[in-house]
């Protein structure tokens, strides 16, 4: 299963209205993985464990379809600008927010519902 490693965040910028923001990981796959699609979705997160013991999720920093082409060591950066208001979880204080970087197949197995059906059931009397 290909895995992200050695996840690393960096904010830059924190006395503006817009935060720079660069998440960079190590796509690790096996050799017949690197020719497959993911999902990469990287979240980023306010640690709250000292407080209600519950981390919030602040926001979705990417959602998109990568391919390693090959590469079973893929070296990823991403980097975009959010309002610093987004990553503002704890409203004193330093904030501490970590990113968390989830890779899936894109072509894992599917599931379908079937339609909704509308039956009255009662209680036997």
């Amino acid at each position: 299963m290909a895995q992200p490693r050695n996840v690393r965040l960096a904010i830059e910028n924190a006395n503006t209205r817009r935060l720079d923001v660069t998440v960079e990981y190590t796509l690790e796959s096996s050799a017949a993985e690197a020719r497959e699609e993911f999902i990469e979705r990287i979240e980023l997160w306010g640690d709250d464990k000292m407080f209600n013991g519950k981390d919030d999720r602040l926001l979705t920093f990417s959602n998109r379809t990568i391919n390693p082409r090959g590469q079973e060591s893929w070296d990823r950066c991403i980097t975009g600008s959010v309002i610093k208001d987004m990553l503002n979880e704890d409203k004193t204080g330093k904030d501490e927010v970590y990113a968390l970087v989830k890779i899936e197949p894109k072509h894992k197995q599917t599931r379908k519902c079937s339609e909704i059906v509308r039956v009255k059931i009662r209680k036997k009397g």
